[in-house]
């Protein structure tokens, strides 16, 4: 466990954060209304409301692959997540990272960057790749600060939208 600034904990998510995790991610994915196509955003909430999704969610915490951490409050509440997964030939690849907009801005986005990083390399790991939009600048200055560069433009991909690959080499 990692403290950020004495407020939050960075730690590995249990079966007890299931349902946070599902709300913070919801919380996250409504964020981004305006910014992302609204296609994108309605299908991420669908799946996240379907009946079993805490079953699948609990499985992304006992597969030997994933990884996911969350960054947690005072009070336990979810308040950000990093979650991917290792996979074949040595490359770890972050499938999402999230933190409640009311939390952003407090270094718990870099911390739940780091912990992933960090416990990919633990594993062996020797890349860290990730795709994000261009048009979450954000997440884009986050990501190149943490040392990770674009290795490609995917344009017109998933829904038609460009996305960047990101990676970064452990």
């Amino acid at each position: 466990m990692r403290s950020v600034q004495g407020e939050f904990t960075i730690r590995r998510a249990t079966p007890e954060d299931v349902e946070s995790i599902i709300s913070c991610e919801v919380e996250v994915w409504l964020s981004l209304r305006g910014l992302l196509p609204q296609v994108v955003i309605e299908e991420s909430l669908s799946f996240l409301s379907e009946p079993g999704v805490e079953e699948v969610v609990k499985s992304w915490l006992t597969d030997p692959r994933s990884i996911v951490f969350v960054a947690s409050d005072r009070s336990g509440l979810v308040v950000g997540v990093a979650r991917g997964e290792c996979r074949f030939g040595g490359v770890a690849w972050l499938n999402f990272l999230c933190v409640r907009r009311k939390y952003r801005r407090r270094g718990i986005g870099s911390s739940l960057l780091s912990a992933f990083v960090e416990e990919a390399r633990r594993r062996g790991m020797h890349k860290v790749s990730l795709y994000t939009s261009p048009l979450l600048r954000d997440a884009v200055k986050l990501y190149v600060s943490a040392g990770f560069v674009p290795e490609g433009l995917l344009r017109k991909h998933f829904y038609k939208m460009d996305l960047i690959l990101y990676s970064l080499f452990l």
